[in-house]
């Protein structure tokens, strides 16, 4: 394969696994879900007190980690199966989140024998193309926060189970349109902090690299200029025999 098409697939995968890893993470954190619960402004008491909120909140996580299933007692039958829909959809994300950090493992590997040039460029351009997402998604849920969380629920899910009343289904009382912006944020912050991370790896290779390269030439052309010199050498002493 190309270098240029690897270096190019390693640029498009790079945000994909920056972006959604930190989704996948914070997606079963419970104790980031305890302390938004904390907030008098996140959950709507008037439907869910905290304790309860903070049942539903074990509840998701440990189905998420299929260590129980969920409960429609406490979040709701409508919530319940709309959950379903949830795990299937992140079950299906971490697959494709492992399968894609092997690919762009096998693809630097790759790279490192075709061309180790390229890959601090990928690596940066991975990075910046991130962090030029993360802005983007920042600008939408603080300014248009209600048609981005809308849009995108029509997009990933075939039906309407996701439009649920916090009167019937507790689950939206707790997961409010609040506690997304939090939890959105925070993901977006580990990210941007994982790409600056990448960014310096990057720049720094490219600063390793050329040194490298240099003290290779400077090297081939010493012992170029030391042949050259021992060959006039020999040369003088056959004149002179």
């Amino acid at each position: 394969m190309n270098g240029k098409y690897i270096q190019l697939l390693i640029t498009i995968i790079i945000p994909i696994l920056l972006i959604s890893g930190p989704i996948l993470y914070m997606s079963t954190d419970i104790d980031f879900f305890n302390k938004e619960i904390e907030k008098s402004d996140v959950i709507d008491r008037l439907h869910v007190d905290k304790e309860t909120a903070k049942s539903i909140a074990n509840n998701v996580v440990l189905y998420f980690k299929n260590k129980e299933d969920i409960n429609p007692g406490i979040v709701g039958s409508t919530a319940a199966t709309h959950m379903e829909d949830v795990k299937s959809l992140r079950s299906l994300s971490l697959y494709i989140f492992y399968g894609l950090t092997v690919l762009v493992i096998l693809l630097l590997i790759t790279l490192i024998l075709i061309s180790n040039k390229m890959i601090p460029k990928s690596i940066f351009l991975g990075a910046m193309l991130t962090i030029g997402l993360t802005v983007v998604i920042f600008l939408l849920i603080t300014f248009a926060f209600n048609s981005f969380w809308a849009g995108l629920h029509r997009i990933i899910f075939t039906n309407s189970l996701w439009q649920l009343d916090p009167s019937q289904d507790a689950l939206v009382a707790v997961f409010s349109g609040r506690f997304f912006t939090d939890f959105l944020t925070k993901s977006i912050i580990i990210s941007t902090v994982l790409s600056a991370i990448l960014m310096v790896i990057g720049i720094a290779l490219e600063f390793i690299r050329p040194k490298e390269k240099q003290d290779q030439v400077s090297w081939q052309f010493e012992k170029k200029e030391k042949q050259g010199k021992d060959k006039e050498d020999r040369s003088q002493q056959d004149f002179q025999w």
